[in-house]
């Protein structure tokens, strides 16, 4: 194993990983959003969360970038790092079902 798998290669690195994932998943979004509407973030934020039902299609729209660093983490042979990269994914998981069908 090279030098950065020493460092990478942890359980928690995986979770904190795939839990800022989603996170950077959500800007591209709105990028993307921002190129054909023009919003601002703020505005962007606000539109999102205040329908409920969008909630749960947004965070999985945002969730799809833990696949490309669960790829990256198994490409990498980092195992530890990416069962915490699936462990988060699964807590998105959670959180969708919650906003999906309790909220």
């Amino acid at each position: 194993m090279d030098r950065l798998g020493l460092y990478v290669n942890k359980l928690y690195v995986g979770v904190i990983l795939g839990l800022l994932g989603p996170c950077l998943g959500f800007f591209l979004f709105f990028l993307i959003t921002n190129l054909a509407y023009g919003y601002s973030l703020s505005r962007f934020i606000e539109l999102v969360f205040s329908n409920s039902s969008s909630n749960s299609a947004t965070i999985a729209i945002s969730s799809v970038f833990n696949l490309g660093l669960f790829f990256l983490t198994l490409n990498r042979n980092y195992l530890k790092a990416t069962q915490g990269v699936i462990l988060a994914t699964f807590i998105y998981a959670a959180l969708m079902l919650y906003f999906k069908y309790a909220s």
